[in-house]
Formats: C-alpha cells, structure tokens, sequence
C-alpha cells in the first residue's frame, strides 16, 4: 500500500468589517441584544452590565466609547462576531482614549472577531467567582495602552483566561497581563487567587511589553496568603519589543508556577524572556532573534532551555550554567548545538516580515523531537513530523493557515488508501490536498459537498504522496 501523510484541519474564511448605520446612545445599566441596525451604538458615560443580566453583541457591530469611559460587567457579556463582520469597539476620536471593559462575574464570557482600539486597557478579567473562565480569539488590539489584563485576588479564586490567534500593535504598556496574589486579613486563614491561561497563535509588533504574569501574596498574624500561576505560551510571533517580549516574575508568597513556552518567535526585543522563582518554566523549539539579552533567570530552580535557536543576540543566556550556549555537538539534522540541542544559527525567515522558514532552514525538523509535539499542519510546517522550531511548528502551528482552524478531526486509513472526513458537525465542506510541503495555502480542491456524517474519498494508488485538509465553507 502506498504510504501517505494526512493533516487535516477545518477552516472558515477572513473578509471585511461590515458598514455602520443608524445611532444608539447609551448610558447607566444596559443589557439585551445589539444588532448591526443601531450603529454606532455610543456609550457617553460609564455603563454597567447588573449581575443577572447579559450583553450579547452581534457580528457587524460598532460601538463608540466616550473619552475616560468604562463598561463594568457584572453580569454577562458575549461579543462575538464573525470572519466576514467583526465587531468594533473604538473611540469616536482616535486621540482620546475610552477606559475599559472590565468583566467581574463568574460566568464565561467571549469576546470573538472584535477590533479593539483607542483604549487605556482594552479588556480587563477581574476576580469573580470561585472558578472563571473567559475566551478571547481572533481579535485585534491596536494603538492602545493595555490589550488584555487579569487579576485575581484571595478567596481562593481561579481565573482562566485563553487567547488565541489575536493581534497586538502599538500598546504603550502591556499586551497581555496577569496579576494573582492572595492575602490573609483580620488574622484569619490566608486565601490564595490563581491564574491559568494559554496564549496560542497571537502577532505582538511594536509594543513595550508583550505577556508579563505577576504572582505573590501577604501574611498576618501567623497567617499567609499565596498567588499561584500556570500558564502556556504556544507559537506566538513577538517583533520589535522595546522592553520584555515575555516575563514570569514574583514577589513574596509566591507559590509554585509552571509554565511552558513552546514554538515561539521572539524578534528584536530587549529582554526575551525573563523568569523568577517560583516560575519554574520550560521552553522548546522557539527563535529568539537580535534581542539585547534573550534569556534571563533568578532564583534557584533549575528550569529547561532546550531544541531553540538563538542568533545574533547581544546575550544568549542570563543566570544559566555555562553548559548553555556551549556548541559540544550537533543535533539531528547535524547542524553545532549545545548539550541541550540549542542551535545558534540564522534561522532563514523568508523575509524580515515574514516569519515563516525557507525550504534551507536549519530550524525545520531540529525542535524537540516527542510525539506529543510532532507538526501537525503542513504547510506552514515542512518535511517531516519532527517538530519545527518557531512559530509555524508544532501541533498548534493550524492557527497560522488562512483561513484559521476552528477544529481539526482525524482522518480514517482505509484498505485502498481511502481518506475519510469524520466532521464535528454538519455543514459544507470541501476536502483540499497538497503535494509539496512548501509555501503557504498551495491547496487543490479535490470535492466539493454538504456533509452530515463521515465522508471516505479514495486517492489514486498513482500519487504518491499526498497532504490533506478539510475546509468547512459554511
């Protein structure tokens, strides 16, 4: 039987922001549905969403906030809008900022295809509930000072916070921010506050700092309280960084943090990434490109730097044994790496804007080589299933196919080398294929069709070599 590699992915398609029409002025408590027909729908002064109520705002919304204005949520919000009509908020003169939207609520709530621009602190998660969960996808941040902030306090409180495929240009401050510490008072019992997110598929360019995550605590009368972390940072692109693309740090009573940096890029920055105990991360299979100091830790723990490509930093390693950064071997593809299999060569983006790999790049197949973080998607990734260091590698590397991946499902092997589309759900689908593992979007259409249940096309016993992928159109 002829052997074939399957990669399979769903996608639905990026077009513009509807127009606006019509007008909404609004202040005080508000709630209910909006719909593209009020645009602008215009906050004058601060409004607030009451604890039992929801805010849905539909696709092709535009909402105008005024100059200091902020829009509290106690209750629900879901803004989601869609590939073909985002939802805007902005101010109505880009020169004066609006404030925030601050969720403090323990439901889930979902900002999804929203252009967030003009703002002091685009979004801030604040504590509520004991367990909070709250999903930002496919959103820009642009010429604001904060893009995302969370902060959980005591109580014993979780915030849990995804972020995937989102853009951030020109933030004066910080792109995305966590804060959790928790506190004794009154000589009682400490409580701790908890932060748990992951960060996939997000563009940071031109911002002072990119992912900066704080935990620490107080303690009274024999009594302490703990901010605790985990957090994910998967195949991020960080570009021209004036101070620190990615930082873990701590204070007092800061309990044990894992993390975990993989397939990330990280270009022109000042520091790469920092980390303090109790942080103890791991990072793999990431670029770090013309950074003043691209690694830099404290403390004591000893945290794993291993499969990366460091090149044409001022400083490769910060608070590191001298075993990092010292060439003693070669790795897999045979090009000179560290102990650690850390390569230190120029990676050969295809251009200082593109971020993606040449065909000759030492970075392709030298990531770490587990099956838990084999490639997934081909293109953006290339050769073989060995993961590729960057951004475009790894079993997330989907996130960067136009159009975006909302699902990926598995392929069935059938006896005549059968492909058989299982879908999530029913819908229109076309099953696509591509013969080289080169470039981006190189996809044939091979069907075309409505599909409510699994799906088996039987390849050619001709070709052979085939990567394959399945669209959902609507």
């Amino acid at each position: 039987m002829t052997t074939i590699t399957r990669i399979l992915g769903l996608f639905i398609t990026v077009v513009c922001l509807s127009a606006a029409q019509g007008q909404t002025i609004l202040s005080g408590n508000i709630s209910g549905t909006w719909s593209p027909s009020g645009n602008p729908y215009i906050i004058s002064d601060n409004a607030t969403v009451q604890g039992g109520q929801t805010l849905t705002i539909q696709p092709g919304v535009i909402v105008w906030i005024g100059q200091g204005v902020s829009l509290t949520v106690y209750g629900g919000i879901q803004a989601i809008g869609t590939a073909a009509q985002h939802i805007v908020f902005q101010a109505p003169i880009s020169s004066q900022f609006w404030n925030t939207i601050s969720v403090n609520n323990g439901l889930i709530n979902q900002f999804t295809y929203c252009d967030f621009a003009n703002a002091t602190n685009a979004i801030e998660f604040a504590s509520g509930g004991t367990s909070v969960s709250n999903d930002v996808s496919y959103c820009t941040f642009q010429d604001i000072y904060g893009g995302i902030t969370m902060v959980v306090d005591q109580n014993n409180r979780t915030r849990n916070l995804t972020v995937q495929s989102c853009t951030f240009s020109n933030c004066f401050g910080t792109a995305i921010s966590g804060v959790a510490f928790g506190y004794a008072a009154n000589c009682s019992p400490g409580s701790s506050g908890t932060i748990l997110s992951a960060i996939r598929n997000c563009s940071f360019s031109s911002v002072s700092n990119g992912c900066s995550f704080n935990v620490y605590g107080y303690s009274g009368c024999g009594w302490s309280g703990y901010g605790y972390g985990n957090v994910q940072l998967m195949n991020n692109i960080f570009n021209r960084i004036t101070n620190s693309a990615i930082s873990l740090i701590a204070g007092n009573n800061a309990g044990s943090s894992p993390a975990l940096l993989m397939n990330n890029i990280i270009v022109n920055a000042s520091n790469g990434v920092v980390f303090q105990d109790p942080w103890d991360a791991k990072m793999q299979s990431s670029i770090l490109v013309g950074c003043t100091n691209a690694t830099t830790v404290s403390g004591s723990l000893s945290r794993s730097i291993s499969y990366n490509d460091f090149y044409n930093n001022a400083i490769n390693f910060t608070g590191y044994p001298s075993t990092y950064g010292t060439i003693i071997l070669v790795n897999r593809n045979g090009t000179p790496c560290d102990l650690l299999y850390n390569i230190f060569s120029n990676p050969s983006f295809v251009s200082g804007n593109d971020f993606s790999l040449q065909p000759t790049s030492p970075c392709i197949d030298a990531g770490d080589g587990s099956a838990a973080n084999y490639d997934s998607y081909f293109p953006p990734s290339q050769r073989t299933v060995i993961n590729d260091i960057g951004a475009y590698g790894g079993p997330d590397a989907g996130g960067w196919i136009y159009a975006p991946p909302t699902t990926a499902f598995a392929l069935s092997i059938f006896p005549y080398v059968g492909v058989t589309i299982n879908p999530p759900s029913a819908g229109h689908y076309k099953l696509d294929y591509a013969s080289e593992l080169t470039g981006i979007n190189n996809w044939i259409q091979i069907t075309n069709t409505d599909l409510t249940g699994p799906f088996t096309y039987v390849e050619p016993m001709s070709n052979l070599q085939r990567y394959y992928r399945a669209v959902k159109l609507y």
